[in-house]
């Protein structure tokens, strides 16, 4: 599956799936933040390899650290993914 078939709630999930993987629970609200969790840059890179990974997306250390939350870091990947595409995607 490449970005452009990925639909914005796979995006959620993708995302939330990676935090809960990195932080080893299975109940994070979408507002927990990064720091609060006791993120580290080795948490940052596991991150952003699976959710680069699981949507063939280039993310960088610093989406984690503009984002610090599940739900801001959804939004940014969706915002990444529509500069990516074609321009005819737009996830408002």
């Amino acid at each position: 599956m490449t970005a452009a078939q990925v639909s914005p709630p796979d995006v959620a999930a993708v995302v939330r799936a990676a935090w809960q993987e990195v932080f080893d629970t299975p109940h994070l609200a979408d507002d927990a933040d990064f720091f609060a969790l006791g993120g580290s840059s080795l948490h940052a890179v596991r991150i952003i390899a699976r959710v680069g990974e699981d949507l063939d997306l280039d993310v960088s250390v610093r989406a984690i650290l503009e984002t610090r939350t599940i739900r801001a870091m959804v939004s940014w990947v969706r915002a990444a993914l529509a500069d990516a595409g074609d321009g005819d995607r737009c996830d408002s």
